[in-house]
């Protein structure tokens, strides 16, 4: 979602389906950059805490491509989540789709009601 497509009020009205599949593709692609790569990455070099920090803190500078500074945020405290969810799981495999869920689950929750809010004006 860093593009911000799944931001436009005709994502879920026009070819929904279609529009869902990349919905999805996207969160794959993201969680595969900032928790298995760049997560991945930090947790070799620095204390596991500060390297989910600062994964959440690119995770969420890199929404405000498309997004407003509450996004930005609300991204910056997914990306937490989702480190840390990251870190405890056991299993990398496991812990990535674990994330795919949540991201997803998330995304869409805030899809829905932004368009809803447009809808009720």
């Amino acid at each position: 979602m860093i593009f911000g497509y799944y931001n436009q009020p005709h994502f879920l009205v026009e070819n929904w389906k279609e529009r869902a599949r990349e919905y999805l593709w996207e969160i794959f692609k993201e969680e595969g950059l900032f928790r298995i790569l760049l997560l991945g990455i930090l947790l070799m070099i620095m204390n596991p805490y500060l390297a989910v920090v600062i994964s959440a803190l690119i995770f969420g500078l890199l929404h405000f491509l498309s997004f407003r500074v509450p996004m930005v945020i609300a991204s910056f405290i997914l990306g937490l989540v989702l480190g840390i969810v990251f870190l405890l799981t056991p299993s990398c495999v496991f812990a990535y789709l674990v994330c795919i869920v949540i991201h997803f689950i998330v995304g869409m929750v805030a899809i829905i009601t932004k368009l809803t809010m447009r809808w009720l004006r």
